[in-house]
């Protein structure tokens, strides 16, 4: 049953601000920080900037050597089954960030030379930069570091909806951006079927998968190495009746052979 069906509201998913979640199963959504970079509502607004404050901390710690620091900080962006999203069969079992991964993705991440480069700039970079990121793992790592966020948020949705609330129980861990530390406080929860829960504003989550490696590869580097390539009518630029032609260009793992339409010069 879901949230509104639980509570009896009697409104649909059309008329509720939050996403109305199975407490049971997870939902196919993903918490998407891209999403909430261009949202101008006010929950949009603050959570980008603990975001913001949390991956710029982390940034600095790493290119300044203080791996240990930087180690624990990352180490808080574990499994988060409050939001009850991503694409677990069954009962939410946080497939999208566990302990193991990460640990492999925090080694992953300082061997990338976007850390040292300053090509990475945003969470977002994760997907792009570090391998076997996906949007599941992007989404819990979100939602942990906005956690007291969406707790506020649940707060004012159940008030609003008349929806009980429970005292004293844990947060859980949350990034504070004025002390710029993890942060676990005893606070009033959403608990339901004996599990906290936390709503979220169906505004700032996704469902598609984009902007995968690949696809970064596919259609930002490539595409911009081809304009580059026909701009300066490079070596690798030759004229074949019919159609201009570079032959295998390559870029790390990536090799392909280009054809254009012929164009006039």
């Amino acid at each position: 049953m879901k949230i509104s069906q639980i509570y009896n509201l009697q409104k649909t998913q059309y008329e509720l601000d939050f996403v109305d979640i199975d407490p049971e199963v997870d939902t196919p959504l993903f918490l998407d920080p891209y999403y909430i970079s261009k949202c101008d509502f006010d929950f949009a607004i603050i959570a980008d900037s603990t975001i913001r404050s949390y991956f710029e901390f982390l940034l600095a710690l790493l290119r300044n050597n203080e791996i240990n620091e930087a180690e624990e900080l990352f180490s808080y962006l574990g499994e988060n089954n409050d939001i009850c999203f991503g694409m677990s069969r069954g009962k939410p079992n946080g497939h999208g960030m566990g302990p193991k991964d990460t640990s492999l993705i925090f080694q992953q991440l300082l061997q990338s030379k976007a850390i040292t480069t300053g090509v990475m700039e945003d969470i977002e970079g994760f997907r792009i930069f570090v391998p076997n990121v996906d949007k599941d793992k992007v989404s819990d790592m979100t939602a942990n570091i906005i956690k007291i966020h969406l707790i506020e948020y649940t707060k004012e949705q159940c008030t609003l909806h008349s929806i009980p609330l429970v005292q004293n129980v844990p947060s859980g861990m949350y990034w504070n951006k004025k002390t710029k530390t993890w942060n676990n406080d005893y606070t009033e929860r959403l608990i339901c079927n004996d599990k906290p829960i936390l709503l979220v504003p169906k505004r700032i989550v996704s469902y598609s998968d984009k902007y995968t490696s690949a696809e970064y590869r596919q259609h930002f580097v490539l595409n911009y190495l081809q304009n580059e390539h026909l701009r300066l009518q490079t070596a690798l630029v030759k004229k074949v009746t019919g159609t201009i032609v570079l032959p295998l260009t390559k870029i790390g793992a990536l090799s392909k052979v280009i054809v254009w339409p012929l164009r006039t010069y």
